[in-house]
C-alpha cells in the first residue's frame, strides 16, 4: 500500500520512486517518438505525461528526479524541431517574423521546469567540497550529464524566454545581496542558490556560442545587464565560497567584450582574480581555485588585449605588476607542492628499503 506512510523503509520508498520515475521517463520518450510519427492523440498524451514527470522531477533526492531527465530533454528537443519547421515554413512564405511563439501550455510547463532545474542544481547541504567522494561525484555527474542537457535543449528552444526567466530571478538575488550588505544578513542566501543562478547564466551563454554571445553582449541590454547585476552586487566579495568563485571566473571570461564599453569594472574583476590566486589554504578545493584562477586570468587578459581598446589597455597596465606577481606566486606555490610530494615519496621509498634490509630470516 503506497499510500500508507508507515509501511516500508525510507530506502524502499526511494527505490519505488526511482522505479516509477524511470517508467514515466520510458513512456514519455516513446510518446515523443509517436508525436514524430504523427500518431493520433500522441501529443495530448505526451503533455499529460510531462505533467506527471514534473511531479517526480521535484523530488528532493536527485537519484529520483534524474530518472526522468531524458524525457524532459527529448520533449524540448521535439518542440525545437517543431519550431524549426514552422520557422522554415514562414521563411518560405517570405514572412520576416521568425520568432517562435510559445503556446500557453508550453509556457506554463517551461516556467515550472526552469524553476525546478534551478532548485535541482543546488548542491546538497552535506556536499563536502574539501573532500569529495562517490556521493559528490554522482551529483556532479547528474548536473553535467542530465540537467545540463535539459538546459541546453530548453535554451535552444526558447532562448529569449529562458533569458528573461533567469535574468529576472538573478536580478532579484543580486538585489537581496545588495540590500543586506550593511546588516550582515547576506548569509541568509545559501551559497548553493547563488551558484545555481550563476550556472544557469553560464549555460545560457554557452548555448548561444562564443561568436553569437559576443554580439549579444554588445547589442542586447538583457545580456549585459545579467553581468552588471553581479558586478554592482559584488557577490563574490560577500559570498566568497569556492564553488561560487569558480563559476563566476568562467562567466567573467565569457563576458570579456563587456569591458569594451565598461572599463571601470576591470579593476574590480582583476582584484577578484588576485584574491583567488592568493588563497592560503592548501586543501583540494583551494588548490583547484588557485590554479583555475591563474589559468582563466591569462585567458581574460589575452582577450582584453584583443579588444584593441586604449581605455582597457590603460587599466591593464596599471595592474600589470600586481598580476605578474600573483601569477608568479601561484607558480611558486605549485612548484613547492610538487617538491613536497616528491620529497615525501622519496622518504617513503627510502624507509621501505631500510625496512626490507633490516628483516632477517633464520
Amino acid at each position: 500500500d503506497i499510500n500508507n506512510s508507515n509501511i516500508g523503509t525510507q530506502q524502499d520508498k526511494l527505490a519505488f520512486a526511482e522505479s516509477i520515475c524511470d517508467l514515466i521517463d520510458r513512456i514519455g520518450v516513446q510518446l515523443t517518438g509517436c508525436c514524430k510519427d504523427n500518431v493520433e492523440n500522441s501529443q495530448l498524451m505526451m503533455f499529460e505525461c510531462y505533467d506527471l514527470a514534473l511531479k517526480y522531477f521535484s523530488h528532493p533526492n536527485f537519484k529520483v528526479n534524474e530518472q526522468c531527465a531524458e524525457f524532459l530533454f527529448t520533449f524540448w528537443s521535439l518542440i525545437k524541431r517543431k519550431n524549426d519547421r514552422m520557422r522554415n515554413k514562414t521563411n518560405n512564405n517570405q514572412n520576416n517574423n521568425s520568432n517562435s511563439t510559445m503556446s500557453e501550455r508550453e509556457q506554463i510547463i517551461f516556467n515550472k521546469t526552469v524553476e525546478l532545474i534551478s532548485s535541482n542544481l543546488c548542491h546538497p547541504q552535506d556536499y563536502d567540497i574539501e573532500d569529495p567522494d562517490e556521493a559528490e561525484a554522482d551529483f556532479d555527474d547528474y548536473r553535467k550529464l542530465k540537467l545540463d542537457k535539459v538546459i541546453n535543449a530548453m535554451t535552444s528552444c526558447y532562448p529569449e524566454h529562458m533569458l528573461n526567466l533567469i535574468g529576472n530571478h538573478f536580478s532579484q538575488t543580486c538585489q537581496m545581496i545588495s540590500n543586506n550588505q550593511n546588516d550582515r544578513k547576506n548569509n541568509d542566501i545559501p551559497w548553493q542558490n547563488i551558484e545555481s543562478d550563476l550556472h544557469l547564466i553560464y549555460k545560457i551563454c554557452e548555448g548561444f556560442g562564443p561568436r553569437n554571445i559576443d554580439e549579444l553582449i554588445r547589442n542586447n541590454p538583457k545580456f549585459a545587464n545579467l553581468f552588471e547585476y553581479s558586478l554592482k552586487a559584488n557577490i563574490c566579495t560577500k559570498h566568497p565560497h569556492p564553488k561560487i568563485l569558480l563559476k563566476y571566473l568562467t562567466i567573467i571570461h565569457r563576458y570579456n567584450v563587456y569591458f569594451e564599453n565598461h572599463p571601470e569594472y576591470i579593476s574590480q574583476v582583476l582584484q577578484l582574480f588576485v584574491m583567488c590566486i592568493q588563497q592560503n589554504n592548501n586543501n583540494g578545493i583551494n588548490n583547484t581555485l588557485r590554479a583555475q584562477s591563474a589559468y582563466t586570468l591569462q585567458k581574460l587578459v589575452s582577450s582584453l588585449y584583443r579588444l584593441h581598446s586604449n581605455k582597457v589597455n590603460q587599466v591593464l597596465l596599471q595592474y600589470m605588476d600586481m598580476l605578474i606577481q600573483s601569477l608568479g606566486s601561484c607558480l611558486q606555490s605549485y612548484i613547492q607542492q610538487k617538491q613536497s610530494i616528491t620529497n615525501f615519496d622519496g622518504n617513503n621509498n627510502q624507509n621501505n628499503r631500510n625496512n626490507n634490509q633490516s628483516v632477517q630470516f633464520d
